[in-house]
């Protein structure tokens, strides 16, 4: 009878550990479940702001395109209100005969531009060249080495040969025109930079 009682109680402890053990099951199903909807949420937020992120970056191109066509439109309202003769005939005729008054208002952004590049790109350059470069620290001392001029050419590259349709190439016939090749420092090579700037502006805008 004792024996019986014991295999009794073993027989409930049994049933107690397989009834415990499927409701652990139950609960690791229902956190894996709650933790694959928790990743699923996440992966939802992260596409929602990779979406606003491109929407504001539209929202600010667009806003871009908006102002630069307002700097047109007031270059062209200034050329409109020198006419003397402001009656719509008198307007009609001097829009057709300027036909190409867009060109003149993109053609003076374009020289706006140029102006702002000539003073905005030293300070790129000096941002994008390693902390500590000894031509920058003295900013006199000979390149020597070709590489540090060409270190120095890529910067100048992106930030304004690439911005105002100039060509190195172009460029560096009018640095050995002005400049010793051995002697070139940064200096130098910044002078000479600004001085193509100008060059352009005089070729392109010969009235300005």
């Amino acid at each position: 009878n004792s024996l019986n009682v014991q295999v009794e109680k073993l027989n409930k402890t049994q049933l107690l550990l397989n009834s415990t053990m499927s409701d652990a099951a139950l609960l690791h199903e229902h956190l894996v479940q709650s933790y694959l909807g928790a990743v699923q949420m996440q992966s939802n937020i992260n596409k929602t702001i990779d979406k606003l992120i491109n929407e504001t970056l539209s929202i600010e191109e667009a806003n871009i395109k908006q102002k630069k066509l307002a700097v047109n439109l007031t270059t062209i309202l200034s050329h409109l209100d020198n006419i003397k003769n402001k009656t719509f005939s008198g307007l009609e005729h001097e829009l057709n005969k300027n036909i190409d008054i867009g060109i003149v208002a993109a053609g003076q952004a374009l020289y706006d531009k140029f102006g702002g590049i000539e003073e905005s790109w030293g300070c790129s350059v000096t941002e994008n060249v390693p902390e500590g470069w000894p031509y920058l620290v003295d900013k006199n001392l000979k390149f020597e080495d070709i590489m540090n001029y060409e270190r120095m050419m890529y910067h100048v590259e992106r930030f304004v040969f690439a911005e105002l349709c100039l060509r190195k190439e172009n460029f560096e016939e009018f640095l050995s025109s002005k400049q010793h090749l051995a002697d070139l420092s940064y200096n130098l090579v910044a002078r000479t930079v600004n001085q193509y700037i100008y060059s352009s502006l005089d070729h392109y805008f010969p009235d300005e």
